[in-house]
């Protein structure tokens, strides 16, 4: 079974998460007859990329923690940390995402920020 483990010394920072994600997608396979997914370490099939990448991070990646920005708590993975955003930080959440939107929308039509 292929696994990506790391003495402790050496775990990439969490801002380099990119090194993760090219693991993850280095560890499916597309199936094109069957339009499945499937995990090349123990062979499972998904029909989504999304639920591959959470069974590939949580079964045979040791990934380290996901904080959760608002208060701190680690998760084992983004999914888990997105639920609880979710549950508890929705206002927080909400609020962040709708002036990302809006900063996002004011770059597009070039209005300079206040």
């Amino acid at each position: 079974m292929f696994v990506l483990d790391f003495p402790s010394s050496s775990v990439p920072k969490f801002e380099d998460l990119s090194f993760y994600e090219e693991n993850v997608r280095a560890l499916m396979r597309q199936d094109e007859h069957a339009g499945q997914l499937s995990c090349l370490t123990c062979g499972k099939n998904y029909s989504s990329a999304r639920s591959l990448s959470n069974h590939i991070e949580n079964s045979h990646l040791k990934i380290i923690d996901y904080p959760c920005e608002y208060c701190g708590k680690c998760f084992k993975s983004k999914s888990h940390r997105a639920v609880h955003i979710h549950r508890e930080h929705r206002t927080e959440h909400k609020a962040k995402m709708e002036a990302r939107k809006l900063r996002k929308i004011q770059e597009l039509s070039g209005i300079e920020r206040l």
